[in-house]
């Protein structure tokens, strides 16, 4: 995945105006997961500040796309909770990556099937592969 796609998913976790301890780790352990170096984990810590704002939609391929939408909308659940201004984010990004209604509601309908799975919605056992193949 592109550093963008964890940028994005920075925006979302700090669009209530904090990044809890849970949201911060669960988003820096997929960055290293996916192969990211310390580098791009320190950009993508300094983007949930900044917001969508900061967020080119243009670097992120068509096909990684709703995995973005995805992973921003399982980012909004980790503290167990969505705020108004996470799911006004969330919005915001689906706009941004030009994804209808139907792409958003099947991506979060992903998510919730694998955080369904035992102990999947703890963010270090969250199964973002099993999310992968699930979107197809």
């Amino acid at each position: 995945m592109s550093t963008a796609i964890f940028i994005a998913l920075a925006a979302v976790a700090g669009a209530d105006g904090k990044i809890d301890a849970d949201e911060a780790a669960a988003l820096e352990r997929a960055a290293r997961d996916d192969g990211l170096g310390e580098a791009e984990v320190a950009k993508i810590r300094a983007a949930g500040a900044a917001g969508l704002d900061a967020l080119d939609a243009s670097s992120i391929a068509p096909s990684e796309r709703v995995l973005a939408y995805a992973l921003a909308y399982w980012m909004s659940r980790v503290d167990g909770e969505m705020s108004e201004d996470e799911d006004a984010v969330l919005t915001k990004l689906g706009a941004k990556l030009s994804l209808d209604d139907a792409a958003r509601m099947n991506a979060e309908a992903m998510v919730d099937e694998v955080a369904a799975l035992p102990e999947g919605a703890r963010p270090a056992r969250f199964d973002v592969a099993k999310l992968r193949t699930l979107l197809g």
